[in-house]
This record gives structure tokens, sequence and C-alpha cells, in this order.
């Protein structure tokens, strides 16, 4: 068992409380510096972690460190880290010991190797302070309490076990999806409880489709305010466009996924649409054919990511994905 005091002082014990050692000196860690966190490893019970928290001697500096005595000596792995993001918490995954999260005084990030270089997770958290870092093992989901903003969760952050630097350097990737469960759905309301319920959003119905997309593509509009930031950088007059290329802009079709889901034989079940973005991003199949209706042009143009909307339920299977950018 590990205990932190706010003087900068861990206290282990090794028989429940019979005796307690004083754990000290943190290399690069200023004396008496608040000890925010703790986290004994789940693998090793030689190995612990320590956060440290500074910054009520205007020290913003983020303080992390490891062991691999029992505190007897310890390593910093703070890396990559934000200079000016102070942490507040760590949590290590329970299946993989290498994928490590810290909560900072700006957010979520986290380590896939122990340590050695860190990711923030951006999609849908605030910059706002992450004090309390939890995971739900059975579903693998993130959970993250934070200073004002309340509670955020991440459904099954999986994917963030096998990525890879080869995958990272790869177009693009499909990570194992999770089984999809088919049911009946129904929302469940709180009618005469006043605001004494609160439900919050389930993750969505059907199968969740995560995948890893390394560079999108330019629009002919972007490739031309590239260009002409370049020119004002370099105090280069910058050429007017004409019409006609304008309004080949405007015509663009823009660059787009297409994920095309087939049953066992082949035959195809479902095209998805969706744009380019870079980097970890996730899309969601409901389980169902198209719909048979045509597509609704909205203003006479044409939107490659939009579709008729959804039919039927497909029978109970085993499906598969693939992915096409157009």
């Amino acid at each position: 068992v590990y205990v932190g005091t706010d003087d900068g002082v861990i206290q282990v014990t090794e028989d429940a409380g019979g005796s307690w050692t004083k754990v000290s000196a943190f290399p690069g860690v200023p004396e008496y510096t608040y000890v925010s966190d703790i986290l004994a490893s789940k693998f090793d019970e030689n190995v612990v972690y320590a956060t440290f928290d500074n910054h009520k001697r205007d020290d913003f500096k983020p303080y992390v460190l490891k062991s691999t005595d029992k505190g007897r000596s310890w390593v910093s792995i703070a890396a990559n880290l934000p200079e000016n993001g102070t942490v507040h918490s760590i949590q290590q995954d329970h299946v993989n010991p290498d994928l490590l999260f810290v909560g900072t005084e700006f957010g979520i990030h986290y380590s896939s190797d122990g340590g050695q270089v860190w990711t923030q997770l951006k999609s849908g958290i605030p910059t706002i302070a992450v004090k309390d870092i939890a995971i739900q093992e059975r579903e693998n989901d993130l959970v993250l309490a934070t200073f004002g903003r309340g509670f955020y969760i991440m459904d099954d952050y999986t994917p963030l076990r096998s990525f890879t630097k080869e995958m990272a350097d790869s177009s693009a990737f499909i990570f194992d999806i999770k089984d999809a469960l088919m049911y009946v759905q129904r929302s469940r309301g709180g009618y005469g409880s006043g605001s004494n319920v609160y439900i919050a959003n389930n993750p969505e119905f059907g199968a969740t489709i995560t995948y890893y997309i390394k560079e999108s593509p330019k629009t002919l509009k972007q490739e031309r305010q590239k260009m002409e930031k370049e020119l004002v950088k370099d105090k280069k007059p910058i050429p007017i466009p004409t019409l006609e290329e304008l309004r080949t802009e405007e015509n663009e079709v823009k660059p787009h996924l297409i994920f095309t889901i087939t049953d066992e034989n082949g035959n195809l079940v479902r095209k998805l649409t969706e744009g380019v973005g870079t980097g970890i991003n996730r899309l969601n199949w409901d389980l169902r054919y198209p719909n048979t209706r045509p597509v609704n042009l909205r203003g006479g143009k044409y939107n490659p990511t939009s579709t008729g909307g959804s039919g039927m339920l497909v029978l109970p299977g085993t499906y598969y994905v693939s992915i096409a950018q157009y």
C-alpha cells in the first residue's frame, strides 16, 4: 500500500499498515511538492507510478514518475507531455501494462509504450482539469472526472491497446470490431420525477467501426488557400482566382470514405459514406439495409456523405467491412 502526502512524501507498507517506510528522492521534482496521485501496477508488485502537483508555487510542469523497486528509486516518464500541464491523476490499462493514461490540467493523455510518448485525446473532451480516472473493465470504457465540467466516458478504448507505429505509418487501417448486439430499442422516461431522474446517452445501437486515416487529401480550395498563405508569408502578390476556378472549387466533390459491408457470401449489404478525417475515428452501422427511397438532394447539390437512410434490419450473422477513399 502506498500513501502520498501534500508535502511530497510517499509512505509504503508491506504488512497491511503494521509498519511504514518513507519514500523520497524523486528526481526533478522540487521538495515538498504535493503528491497528486499514486498507482500501484496491476501486473507487477514492484512497479508503482506517482504524479506530483506544484502549481501553488507557480510551477506547472508535468511530474510523472515510475519506480520498479517498490519506490526505492524513481525515473521520470513525463516525456513529451506539455510543459505547462500539471498532472492530477494516472491510470493503467488492465490488459496492456504499457497503456497508461494521465489526467492533466488541460485534458487527458495516453501512452501505449509505458510513458515514452504521450498523445492527447481531444475529440469531445474540453481543455479542463481531469482530476480522476477510472476504467470500467467489463466494457473497457474510460471514465474521467473533471473539475467543473462533470464526467466523460470514452466507450471501448481497446483500439488504443493495439495501435502501433506500423499502423500509424499505414495509409488506412480498420481495428477489430466488437460483436454488435441486436435488440429492441426502448427509451425509458422519467415522468413524474421532475429533475430527480437523469439518464445519459447510451452507446449507439449497432456495430461500431473504429478506423485510422493517416492523411486527408486536400480539395482545390484548400490547396489554393495553402498556396496563398505561403505567398503571404513570403510577401509575394496573391493571384486572384478566375470565376471558372471558383466555380470548379464550388462544384468539386469533397474527398470521402466509403465503407462496404458484405455478408459471408460476399453479397453487398450496405454502403456507408463518411467525410475524411485524419487520425482515429469511428463510424456506426445500425445493422440495417439501405432505405429503398432515393437520396434527397437538398438544394440540388450532390453530397457524397448523404444517404437515403436505413431500411429493415439484417439477420444475425457474420459481416465484413472494407474501406475505400474517393
